[in-house]
């Protein structure tokens, strides 16, 4: 993990860096520091795993939104964001910017984030041209985790999915059992750009 004057990790960030990477299975192949712009952000560093022979996923992982609870709220979250499809060193920078402007969000609006939350219109989404919206879902996979435990309390993983407005429409409108019905009838993969078309 690279490192700053100013952006230096904290111990809670190198804690859940060597943690994620035992996860994942090994250590990231980048990272990016995203500086606070306000004092109500916090520190985000990005870490950058690539495809290897093991995975044809590009996975990002947010380090440092968990240092304290959200706003209006006892929980502590990262983010998690997957793509199958190739993915440049601009497309990885912007998905690494995304995720930390996500990570904000809370902070900046005093409004916490949580699993099954749609944001609406988070616009362009490299890899994911097809798709306009974020859904903040648990885990994906039934070998994956969706809570990590931490010294400093449970920490909630939350997988930031980009989905149509199709699949937004099904969320909103008939409920996460219609949206999974939805991906299981369509064998739909969540990690891949999909359209509506």
């Amino acid at each position: 993990m690279s490192e700053t004057q100013s952006g230096r990790p904290t111990p809670h960030m190198i804690r859940l860096f060597h943690r994620f990477s035992g996860l994942l299975g090994r250590q990231p192949d980048d990272g990016f520091i995203c500086e606070p712009e306000l004092p109500e952000q916090p520190l985000v560093h990005v870490a950058l795993w690539r495809p290897d022979r093991d995975s044809d996923v590009t996975s990002l992982q947010t380090f440092g939104m968990s240092a304290k609870p959200m706003p209006n709220s006892t929980t502590r979250a990262e983010l998690h964001l997957g793509c199958r499809e190739p993915l440049d060193e601009a497309q990885c920078e912007q998905l690494a910017y995304l995720l930390a402007h996500l990570a904000a969000y809370p902070f900046l609006h005093r409004v916490p984030l949580d699993w099954w939350e749609i944001i609406p219109n988070a616009g362009h989404l490299p890899g994911f041209p097809g798709c306009r919206h974020l859904l903040l879902h648990p885990r994906l996979a039934e070998e994956s985790t969706d809570e990590i435990d931490d010294e400093e309390g449970t920490i909630k993983l939350l997988y930031v999915v980009p989905i149509t407005e199709y699949e937004r429409r099904l969320l909103v409108e008939q409920g996460r059992e219609a949206f999974l019905d939805h991906l299981v009838l369509n064998r739909i993969d969540l990690l891949k750009d999909r359209s509506d078309s």
